[in-house]
């Protein structure tokens, strides 16, 4: 069986979720800390390559970084 993941550099801890772009999938992931449920919340289907690298929380704001 082949076993594949998600890609993604850092991720962001706001109250009990972490947030994470996920290169590979092209898409935004939350993860509930305490039930570890994991839930896509938007892509950006039309983009061949990764859309966004990074994730920063600023002024109480999720702000994706682009790839290139």
């Amino acid at each position: 069986m082949k076993r594949s993941g998600m890609v993604y550099q850092n991720s962001v801890t706001v109250d009990d979720y972490q947030w994470f772009w996920s290169e590979n999938c092209n898409a935004l992931y939350t993860r509930n800390l305490e039930t570890e449920e994991v839930r896509r919340v938007g892509e950006y289907a039309d983009y061949k390559n990764a859309a966004y690298t990074k994730l920063v929380y600023y002024a109480q704001k999720l702000i994706a970084l682009p790839y290139a």
